[in-house]
């Protein structure tokens, strides 16, 4: 998944176990503060906007009266208009285990005539960071392997629980739910009636979810990479889809000699288990991981496909780098945790065969990103009410995580979008680089009026 932290926190200061004191989030400060649901204010600058920083003072669990309280930043970026007709857009972006604290969803003209706000994500950003690096330390493990990875990974989860209960950390608190709830109380504290998203991947989950309780105050939704709600694992009928429309797209096959999908991807499973043959030095687990992980941006796509014909003809110098270099960097800031805790009560989870590679390399990185656990079940079909908010969705042509498919399956649950847009040659996370014109000339006519 992607990785992106634009505001460093004083993490110094922060307390995960039970306290009395409640610290600004910024600033380290001691808070003067005894009950929830109050946001303290300081100013700063956010990307080069002034910008109002301020503290959420939250029970960590609202079901308990007796809960600690924890601290969630929110970020303000006032209009540059002195007209504040329109809704504020809220900007929820991907993960989960990302912090929602960045700034590639704040797209300067969009941003022109309406408030921006920014709401950290419960368990990865403000008072309590919910890390596992127990799950890390099993992908990189030595005796990782595509039969043993889901052993590992349950038992390194047993060992998260082990050690954020002995920090105090009620995890009925870090649910999907509660991140919404911590939305509808800002709402509520910066007194807008109504509000509009601007989300991508993960955020558009949050939105949808939103939306299906508190449709009242939400007039529109844009939702870049969208994922339909309770879709986190990955399937490899989809991955099968894009993986042919890559390789025909950037294997060099010559335009007039017509292949098929089958033959397509029986010839990158025979490339990629030719490799793994070879080459003992990569790890087959990480090696189907680390694959799927590098085709969210097209750019690096070329690069891997000469690597992986290259490694096949017995020089696999240049993949070896590209692997070595993926998990120098991954998964480091990507708060374990929170991914975990985040996708247990949405993930209906259904097996799927090896039979294809689309499916060998799904159930990889479901295994990875989405364990099947006995923690925090039981929420996997949330109504979704479309009613009138008005939806546009964007999706790139090569998205190997939120394919173009999903545009269907988002209307399938309710929603009649004003636009749906498939950006050409485009992955997961070309929205915010290559594309990123492209995606704002549409949302600037969106959230025109």
């Amino acid at each position: 998944m992607p990785r992106f932290l634009f505001v460093a926190f004083i993490s110094l200061f922060f307390v995960t176990a039970l306290s009395s004191q409640v610290y600004h989030f910024e600033t380290g400060k001691v808070l003067g503060i005894g009950e929830a649901n109050q946001i303290v204010w300081k100013k700063g600058v956010f990307n080069n906007y002034p910008a109002d920083y301020g503290t959420l003072i939250v029970k960590e669990n609202r079901n308990s009266r007796s809960s600690r309280l924890i601290n969630i930043p929110v970020i303000r970026i006032k209009s540059a208009s002195d007209v504040d007709t329109l809704p504020p857009i809220f900007l929820l972006h991907g993960g989960p285990g990302e912090s929602n604290l960045q700034s590639h969803l704040l797209f300067d003209d969009v941003a022109q005539y309406r408030d921006i706000v920014l709401v950290g994500y419960r368990g990865v950003d403000g008072s309590v960071k919910l890390d596992c690096p127990c799950m890390a330390n099993a992908l990189l493990s030595d005796a990782l392997s595509l039969n043993n990875a889901e052993k590992l990974f349950k038992l390194a989860v047993d060992s998260c629980l082990t050690n954020w209960k002995a920090s105090k950390i009620d995890i009925s608190g870090y649910s999907m739910d509660e991140v919404i709830e911590d939305i509808e109380i800002t709402r509520k504290l910066l007194g807008y009636a109504k509000i509009d998203f601007l989300a991508f991947s993960y955020g558009s989950m949050l939105a949808q979810l939103y939306n299906g309780k508190y449709s009242r105050h939400v007039t529109k939704m844009a939702m870049i990479g969208a994922r339909p709600l309770n879709k986190f694992l990955f399937e490899g009928g989809n991955y099968n889809n894009q993986i042919y429309k890559l390789f025909k797209a950037y294997g060099n096959y010559s335009e007039e000699k017509v292949i098929s999908k089958e033959e397509v991807l029986s010839n990158v499973d025979k490339l990629l288990s030719s490799i793994l043959k070879r080459d003992t030095v990569f790890n087959s687990f990480r090696f189907y991981f680390f694959g799927f992980s590098k085709l969210y941006i097209i750019e690096e796509v070329d690069k891997l496909f000469d690597a992986y014909v290259k490694a096949s003809q017995g020089d696999a110098e240049e993949l070896f780098v590209i692997y070595n270099e993926f998990y120098r960097n991954f998964p480091h800031d990507i708060v374990l945790g929170d991914i975990l805790l985040k996708k247990q009560g949405m993930v209906a989870f259904e097996n799927q065969s090896d039979s294809t590679i689309g499916e060998k390399i799904t159930n990889v990185v479901n295994s990875w990103y989405s364990p099947e656990l006995e923690i925090l079940k039981g929420n996997e079909n949330r109504r979704i009410l479309a009613d009138s908010t008005r939806v546009i969705l964007v999706s790139g042509e090569f998205d190997v995580a939120s394919p173009p498919s999903f545009i269907q399956q988002i209307e399938g649950l309710g929603y009649k979008p004003n636009k749906a847009i498939i950006i050409e040659n485009a992955g997961h996370l070309d929205m915010f680089y290559s594309k990123k014109e492209s995606v704002k000339t549409y949302l600037i006519d969106f959230f025109r009026n």
